[in-house]
């Protein structure tokens, strides 16, 4: 993969009995359209994670065609079956971006782990250098190699405190947590990384989005900014001494916070202060 993913937080919870939809802003679709095909772009608008599908799935379509991309199309897939629907690996193979709303990654996962979908897909990710795939909220935590599966309402800071699972591991060295600042989610990416220190914890905050420039650049988008939990030089840690609900002790975690145009190398570790580092 040259480039191909797009990860956004900021599709707010759905709630009843008025069903409401914060969608992400106008920047990150227009990065995402213009990644791809321009306004010629063949989008395919994946709503698995979702409660309220056709909801979310219609209001997707609205703001891309708003933004004078008409070709873009909804997939309601519910099953695994579903999935692997020979209609479905078709228009998979066809597209030019995936995108994966938010929702409930757990349920998006169930769907769609193990089948031929989600193995075209990361064929296309990996093989295709103008193919994209993008995800908001749970659509964007389901893209590494393991995300945070669910909080388990225990004290912060605690082993347990979240359940780390498989995700779709497009992006294998990353682990995403969404609606960061605004949902004070730093104790459960910090437990994230603790567990799996060769990982880089990402948190995005809502209206902001990563672009992954290259599998190992990442291009910062939108108004408001990302956080990195850096555990490559952690040099104490007792996670997997203590037992659960017992405090977690960690030394030398590194964490980094980028605005809007920053570039950070996931390799080196390192801020770059342009958008065109060499």
């Amino acid at each position: 993969m040259d480039k191909g993913a797009l990860l956004t937080a900021n599709e707010k919870k759905e709630f009843s009995p008025v069903k409401t939809v914060k969608m992400v802003g106008p920047e990150i679709f227009e990065r995402l359209i213009k990644e791809v095909k321009g306004s010629a772009s063949r989008i395919e608008i994946i709503t698995s994670a979702s409660e309220i599908p056709f909801i979310i799935g219609r209001e997707y379509k609205k703001a891309l065609e708003k933004l004078t991309c008409k070709n873009v199309s909804v997939m309601h897939i519910n099953s695994s079956r579903e999935a692997d629907l020979q209609k479905n690996l078709h228009r998979l193979e066809k597209c030019d971006c995936v995108l994966f709303t938010g929702g409930d990654q757990n349920q998006l996962c169930h769907k769609l782990l193990n089948t031929k979908f989600l193995k075209i897909l990361k064929s296309r990710f990996r093989k295709e250098t103008d193919f994209l795939v993008s995800g908001t909220s749970a659509g964007a935590m389901a893209l590494g190699k393991l995300m945070i599966g669910q909080d388990n309402h225990l004290t912060p800071f605690v082993k347990g405190y979240v359940d780390i699972i498989p995700g779709f591991n497009l992006i294998p060295h990353i682990i995403v947590d969404t609606h960061f600042i605004q949902r004070r989610r730093l104790s459960r990416l910090i437990e994230a990384v603790a567990s799996y220190p060769g990982m880089l914890g990402i948190g995005l905050a809502e209206n902001t989005a990563v672009f992954f420039q290259t599998p190992e650049r990442v291009e910062v988008i939108g108004s408001n900014v990302i956080v990195l939990i850096d555990g490559s030089h952690i040099s104490y840690n007792n996670i997997k001494q203590v037992k659960k609900n017992q405090n977690i002790c960690l030394q030398d975690v590194k964490l980094h916070v980028l605005p809007k145009g920053k570039i950070f190398s996931i390799t080196k570790r390192k801020i770059f202060k342009t958008s065109n580092p060499a």
